[in-house]
């Protein structure tokens, strides 16, 4: 679903699969670019889907993102967490 994911990630697209089926974790490749129009809108979007859903964003190293993704490096992969997994 490359370059797709602030289609899939909505209410009416991913929602049911996530309220079916339990996705403890999921790995995203995170490309942000700012000259695009409306990065801002779409990295919102994916972002507050998982929020809603309860989980945390880290880097691949286990290292918290902090809550502005603007902050964050505008190339590298996100783990979304699922709050309750415990290791």
């Amino acid at each position: 679903m490359e370059a797709h994911q602030p289609r899939v990630f909505t209410e009416s697209g991913a929602a049911k699969f996530f309220r079916v089926v339990d996705v403890p974790v999921v790995i995203m490749e995170w490309f942000l670019d700012w000259q695009r129009q409306n990065a801002s809108d779409h990295a919102h979007g994916v972002i507050r889907f998982f929020a809603e859903r309860q989980y945390r964003a880290f880097s691949l190293n286990d290292r918290p993102l902090g809550p502005d993704y603007r902050k964050w490096p505008t190339s590298m992969h996100v783990v979304f967490t699922k709050r309750s997994l415990a290791f």
